[in-house]
């Protein structure tokens, strides 16, 4: 409906707004392409005060960072700088020993910490359990099955897990706003107006492009007249190829007032001064810059 449409539109992000929302980041305790891949095909959508879940991943993303720099790098403590990012200086660790399997969206270690103590049995407990935290062992592939060559632990297990449903959450909600919007775009009969609107911002990008474009190689407006007397078809001064920077080409002026015949040897410029001419005069009439200098007029 309208009353939706209205209240819709204020949720789009402008371009303006698109850099303050951005994928979470902690350093090189997470890898980056992580959050980039369970991130950035939501963000920027929409305004983050439409969303329910996507509070959620800011502090799913802070715990499954924190989480890995405890049981993957082995911090002593949790201890961020002033750009936001943990400091790891206090790690047992001095490479990273994150891996990220694109596969099966989780993070993990290749190997067990060579810092982590053998567990001890309990003189406490039951002689079968173990008393060791945290407890490494080989996490599940999407299917199911075990990753023999990964290891992971229960707390970044479900940090990981945590983050990710978050981001899900989040995709499903910015889909779901922009699906709703677009069948009020349609319904609503705005749908014909956006499209001219995008056709108009396509041509009038194009044009600004090509007038700066032109003011950086030097290329100039040349005057169009119906007549310019004398029979003559057009006056080109100081005209260049258009493919060739003003500096390192040789410029020519003339005057089509008559039949020529154009003869020069091998290799002399006799094409080029011809198809130089020809995109002049159409670059001309259609009302763009062309490589010639002022005066020029066709």
């Amino acid at each position: 409906s309208t009353q939706y449409l209205e209240f819709s539109l204020p949720n789009l992000k402008c371009k303006d707004e698109l850099n303050e929302e951005e994928v979470s980041f902690f350093g090189d305790v997470v890898p980056q392409a992580f959050f980039d891949r369970n991130e950035i095909v939501w963000r920027g959508r929409v305004k983050p005060t439409a969303l329910e879940h996507a509070d959620r991943v800011p502090e799913a993303a802070k715990r499954l960072a924190e989480t890995i720099a405890l049981d993957f790098w082995g911090a002593k403590m949790i201890e961020y700088d002033k750009d936001g990012k943990i400091d790891l200086s206090n790690a047992k660790e001095s490479k990273s020993p994150v891996v990220q399997d694109i596969f099966n969206n989780i993070i993990a270690i290749k190997s067990k910490p060579s810092w982590v103590e053998v567990p001890k049995r309990s003189k406490i407990s039951n002689e079968d359990e173990l008393s060791s935290e945290p407890d490494y062992f080989h996490p599940r592939d999407r299917n199911g099955k075990i990753l023999r060559n990964r290891y992971t632990t229960r707390r970044v297990e479900e940090a990981v897990s945590e983050y990710v449903e978050a981001c899900d959450n989040a995709r499903k909600e910015v889909m779901a706003v922009l699906t709703k919007l677009s069948w009020a775009i349609v319904d609503e009969g705005h749908l014909p107006s956006i499209a001219q609107a995008s056709y108009l911002n396509l041509i009038l990008n194009t044009a600004a492009h090509h007038a700066a474009n032109s003011n950086a190689r030097g290329w100039n407006m040349a005057t169009v007249f119906d007549d310019i007397g004398n029979d003559s078809a057009g006056i080109f001064r100081g005209l260049w190829p258009y493919w060739m920077d003003k500096s390192n080409s040789i410029s020519n002026s003339f005057e089509l007032d008559g039949m020529f015949l154009l003869t020069a040897p091998n290799m002399s410029g006799k094409s080029t001064l011809m198809r130089s001419t020809a995109a002049a005069a159409l670059l001309t009439n259609c009302g763009l810059c062309a490589p010639v200098e002022n005066g020029s007029a066709l």
